[in-house]
């Protein structure tokens, strides 16, 4: 089985973080990669990495993941709080920066997902639900691994709020500008096939957006029924 390295994970993480101006700090960056685990184990009922997960203290951790967040991937800066520890941030360092995504599209989306739940959310909120409301570290005790088998795969979770990144809403403009113009060049002796589908037609007028709809008075529409082509 391929899995992905924790370390690209990790840069992942940090990227649509950057992308969505939060900051992320050494103990939300484990959750969130603990959370991405447990996740991709209730898509599609393997590990996303080799990572031996425990019940340490408090929460699930692995010891392996000191090393990995000491590479030189990664930039740490010292934040100073009102309380006698100070916060480090996590980023992926200049060198390390690079085009495209440091994971494959199935788990940068995952990736999204949970940026989009829990990425803004204060960190006891996060670590609540880590500790309380995730299968594998139910009914644990302290030193124990964790056993992702567990997972409720047929769990659905309520539909996660995504936030787009500054990136994402660029290539939503762009390509909303495209088909608007397309729309616009379509002659009266040209047909549009419009889905006979209710949530699909208001998710459409939603993204089009009232200031760009184009207008399709005389244009003909034909509706037809849904699976028929």
């Amino acid at each position: 089985m391929n899995m992905t390295p924790t370390k690209d994970i990790f840069l992942q993480i940090l990227k649509e973080a950057a992308d969505r101006n939060i900051s992320i700090g050494k103990t939300q960056l484990i959750k969130l990669l603990y959370l991405a685990e447990v996740e991709y184990y209730r898509e599609k009922g393997e590990r996303l990495t080799d990572i031996d997960w425990v019940f340490y203290y408090y929460g699930p951790y692995a010891i392996e993941l000191e090393g990995i967040l000491e590479s030189e991937e990664f930039d740490r800066q010292s934040i100073k709080t009102s309380s006698e520890k100070d916060y480090i941030k996590f980023q992926v360092s200049e060198n390390s920066k690079k085009y495209g995504e440091y994971t494959d599209a199935a788990i940068s989306v995952l990736l999204k997902k949970i940026l989009g739940t829990w990425g803004k959310c204060e960190l006891p909120e996060l670590l609540n639900y880590v500790y309380f409301e995730t299968e594998p570290m139910e009914d644990v005790k302290r030193g124990d691994r964790l056993q992702f088998e567990k997972i409720d795969r047929t769990f659905q979770p309520s539909v996660i709020p995504l936030e787009a990144s500054s990136a994402t809403n660029k290539k939503v403009r762009e390509l909303r500008a495209r088909v608007s113009d397309r729309l616009k060049s379509i002659g009266k002796e040209k047909n549009i096939y419009i889905h006979k589908d209710k949530d699909e037609l208001d998710a459409i007028r939603e993204w089009d957006g009232d200031d760009e709809n184009p207008d399709l008075t005389n244009i003909k529409v034909s509706f037809i029924p849904p699976g028929d082509k």
